[in-house]
């Protein structure tokens, strides 16, 4: 006798669940505020079945913005990427 109830197509079989792990993906500049968000978010999902993904993108800074803000934007992106991703890379810590 089979398993489950017979349908026009034949005998159905017991179904096994299957669960996927939601898989969330942040794409981070590099820039501090980028980071403090991303990584609010990830302390927040770290304790769930959650896949995590971070991307980083390459910025550049606009020429028509005022120099104060392009200063700081250089010194935000010099520290991440002099600072910050050598010591990531360092820690063996996928990026």
């Amino acid at each position: 006798m089979p398993d489950g109830p017979e349908s026009p197509a034949g005998p159905e079989f017991p179904r096994k669940e299957t669960f996927m792990t939601l898989q969330v993906a942040f794409l981070a500049g590099s820039d501090v505020t980028s980071h403090l968000a991303v990584n609010a978010a990830v302390r927040s999902l770290a304790a769930e079945d959650v896949g995590i993904h971070l991307f980083y993108t390459a910025q550049k800074p606009n020429p028509a913005a005022p120099r104060d803000r392009r200063e700081v934007f250089f010194i935000e992106h010099q520290l991440i990427n002099d600072v910050l991703y050598p010591h990531v890379a360092g820690a063996g810590i996928p990026s």
